[in-house]
């Protein structure tokens, strides 16, 4: 029964640690404002990703936010 619980136990300790992610990877963020396709293409050979655009106000000013990733 000793032997049962302790190879139970095992086996479960191994099953969560090969179910949790084995690694995890690092990004470093960019956000540029008054974005412009010259400007994100300039990044994308850079090795940044585009991750979204957002239209913001400065001022009463309308400007293009972009936001950018890549792997540390």
């Amino acid at each position: 029964m000793k032997n049962l619980i302790l190879f139970l136990a095992l086996s479960l300790s191994l099953l969560v640690i090969s179910a949790a992610p084995q690694s995890q990877k690092a990004y470093e963020y960019k956000f540029e404002y008054k974005c412009t396709d010259k400007k994100a293409n300039e990044f994308a050979t850079e090795g940044w990703e585009l991750l979204g655009i957002s239209s913001v106000s400065y001022s009463g000013m309308p400007m293009t936010m972009c936001a950018f990733k890549r792997p540390k």
